[in-house]
């Protein structure tokens, strides 16, 4: 019965909901066995998925809720969102899933897990990314010219990481590495993102202008850069590709998440004691004064 402020974006939503729910859920206190923990974690994300989309939780599926939110209503588009949220379920100790183990493994509940999970990945160097992505797409979608708007984007991108790296004291090689364009390049898959690939395939079957954009952008980035575009370009492209509101890739981002937070909670539940890393000093010597 809780009425929230219009205009919340869905990150906000799902927080502002979570911490309501937590508090009056009376029974994530005492869920202390395996199958009472899977009970409220299917509830926490049908919660999630419900707050993503503004509309009220049900026990329909995932991709189902946030289609019913996003007006999606041919099923070919729900069957995109359903594989999106596959892929974005679980991406090893990324940011977010080592939050979440660390909070887990303090026994805090479900809900202060993956509130923990969606405060890590609204940073601007976790989901944030996804944002960025969007709005290139964006930008593109209105030039004549692809080419020329990537080239330009592209000097854009590097004169900016040369100044950064400049204004840091560094230069050189170093202050190219990485991201070059919002979306593209991932440290961990220098042939591409496999996620990506797949998802943009399948984008690629189902055809229309906004996809064959994105198809001809992740080309003419690939051949200008040498970066293949990476999961947060897909969902940006998925995004506009089925017309879902703008910041919906990252709603989408975090609903997939949801469920991987969950699994890796109930690892570190089940595994049990306290993630305590050590911290080694690295800052100059302390100055010894001579007696």
């Amino acid at each position: 019965g809780t009425t929230l402020p219009d205009g919340l974006a869905p990150a906000a939503r799902c927080l502002t909901l979570l911490s309501l729910a937590g508090a009056i859920d009376s029974e994530a206190a005492s869920a202390n066995t395996p199958e009472a923990v899977r009970r409220l974690g299917a509830r926490v994300m049908r919660l999630v998925a419900a707050a993503a989309a503004g509309v009220t939780p049900s026990a329909e599926p995932l991709h189902g809720v946030l289609a019913r939110g996003w007006r999606v209503e041919d099923r070919k588009s729900a069957d995109l969102i359903r594989a999106a949220l596959v892929l974005a379920a679980d991406h090893e100790l990324n940011v977010s899933a080592f939050t979440v183990r660390c909070i887990a493994s303090a026994g805090s509940s479900l809900y202060g897990t993956v509130i923990g999970g969606i405060a890590a990945l609204q940073g601007s160097r976790h989901g944030g990314a996804l944002a960025r992505a969007e709005a290139l797409l964006a930008e593109l979608t209105a030039t004549d010219d692809l080419r020329g708007a990537i080239g330009l984007r592209l000097q854009r991108e590097t004169a900016a990481r040369w100044r950064a790296a400049a204004a840091q004291g560094d230069g050189g090689p170093r202050a190219l590495l990485g991201e070059q364009l919002p979306g593209f390049g991932h440290r961990l898959y220098r042939d591409g993102d496999p996620r990506a690939t797949w998802l943009l395939d399948r984008m690629a079957a189902r055809g229309g202008a906004a996809a064959d954009l994105a198809l001809a952008v992740a080309d003419q980035v690939s051949d200008m850069a040498g970066q293949k575009p990476n999961l947060d370009f897909a969902l940006a492209a998925l995004a506009r590709a089925i017309r879902l509101p703008t910041g919906a890739s990252l709603a989408l981002f975090t609903v997939g998440c949801s469920a991987g937070w969950i699994g890796h909670a109930l690892e570190q539940y089940e595994a049990g004691g306290l993630i305590r890393p050590r911290a080694r000093y690295l800052g100059a010597a302390p100055v010894t004064i001579a007696p």
